[in-house]
């Protein structure tokens, strides 16, 4: 169960129980122990919040898809993706293959980074996938606003209280900047999972390419019929894509 980007409309820092449950159907309790368990055996590891990249001039994320020729040389490729600039998420597929997903101003720029990144790495032939964009915040940032995003960023449930005494301000202000930042979808919470020691489970990424006047109505269809699974669904215009979570940093 997972909540990537910014699927979650609230001002809170994650979804409740209640909320998960209505999105997966499934009942609040078995959210709650669910999640209670994973946390407590460590696969879940902790709570990251995202920035809105639109936020840093970068409103489209672009996933490629690298073909390694072995294990060995995706190891390798994977090791020096994760020092490359704009790179915000690796996807360590089965077999040889993996994906990139790259941030950047236009589709074309992302091209090109996909290209320079391809050459660092190694693997020179990668396969596109169309762009998706991130929502445009509702708010423009201050510098506490920027202040409590670092503070969060890799503390998504740090304490209110300890915030406030951090950076020297009300718990009132504190929270009040929090909802805000949130609310206005500047910020998302997703959680860090060790995919390392996955205990069965595969995780997948689905992509579709759907005709622009059927995919809508077959997202619908699609994200009925799989509303029941372990993966949380997004839509994007024209990608549809499934996740259920991402390596760690």
């Amino acid at each position: 169960m997972s909540f990537k980007y910014f699927d979650y409309p609230g001002k809170n820092r994650r979804p409740s129980p209640k909320e998960i449950g209505a999105k997966l159907h499934l009942d609040e309790r078995t959210v709650r122990l669910r999640t209670a368990k994973m946390e407590k055996e460590g696969f879940i590891q902790y709570y990251q919040t995202v920035p809105n990249l639109w936020l840093l001039g970068n409103p489209l994320a672009s996933l490629y898809n690298f073909q390694a020729t072995s294990i060995t040389a995706k190891r390798d490729a994977l090791q020096k993706a994760r020092d490359e600039d704009d790179v915000i998420d690796i996807a360590d597929f089965l077999g040889v293959g993996f994906g990139l997903t790259i941030s950047a101003r236009t589709e074309q720029q992302a091209i090109e980074k996909a290209k320079m990144i391809a050459q660092h790495i190694g693997i020179e032939t990668f396969q596109a996938n169309p762009p998706r964009q991130f929502p445009q915040p509702r708010k423009s940032l201050d510098k506490l606003d920027w202040q409590i995003i670092k503070a969060l960023r890799y503390h998504a449930l740090r304490p209110t209280k300890r915030i406030a005494e951090e950076l020297k301000i009300t718990y009132r202000m504190a929270g009040y900047t929090i909802g805000k930042l949130f609310e206005s979808r500047a910020l998302s919470t997703r959680a860090i999972i060790n995919a390392s020691e996955p205990k069965g489970i595969i995780f997948y990424s689905l992509n579709l390419r759907l005709d622009e006047k059927l995919r809508h109505r077959q997202f619908i269809i699609f994200a009925k019929s799989t509303g029941k699974g372990s993966g949380g669904i997004s839509a994007h215009l024209d990608t549809l894509s499934c996740y259920s979570s991402s390596p760690p940093p």
